[in-house]
């Protein structure tokens, strides 16, 4: 009988392995688990590289928000390796190439201030000028995130 594949889980933007405490007792029974950290990495692709050097036996993924991206880079790099996928709470579109917004017109405007070396900060931003039809408006922006927009009409706002 085949060995089970190595499952790796991966954690969303703002979570760590605690998200993942129940999955890793219960698959632990059965197979090799890990929960990937890969706060110190800058990219999604790098992400992926971390998460392919924890073990070189086939895959079974599981990722959760953010990490289903990082799922999804795997696959591109190392796609024999995958024997199982698995996206939870994830955004199946890739991210819009470059600053997609700001070339349609939006203003982004960045606090000036410290983060944290360890784990995935933005500063609080505030963009303005977005017409509904704008990819900002269109697609998944990891959040939290707020979108306010003005309308005329009840009709126009839905």
């Amino acid at each position: 009988m085949p060995a089970l594949p190595h499952v790796l889980l991966l954690p969303g933007l703002a979570c760590d392995a605690d998200v993942w405490l129940d999955q890793t007792r219960a698959l632990s029974q059965t197979a090799a688990v890990t929960v990937v950290d890969y706060a110190a990495a800058d990219s999604i692709t790098k992400m992926a590289e971390i998460a392919l050097a924890r073990t070189a036996d086939r895959l079974a993924i599981a990722g959760h928000s953010m990490g289903g991206r990082v799922a999804f880079e795997i696959m591109r790099i190392a796609p024999g390796r995958v024997a199982g996928l698995a996206l939870l709470d994830t955004a199946y579109r890739g991210f819009p190439g470059g600053e997609a917004g700001e070339r349609e017109g939006a203003q982004v405007w960045r606090a000036p201030c410290p983060l944290p070396a360890r784990g995935w900060f933005y500063p609080p931003t505030l963009i303005t000028d977005v017409e509904p039809a704008s990819i900002l408006a269109r697609e998944e922006i990891f959040g939290p995130v707020l979108s306010a927009m003005t309308f005329r009409t009840p009709e126009e706002a839905t």
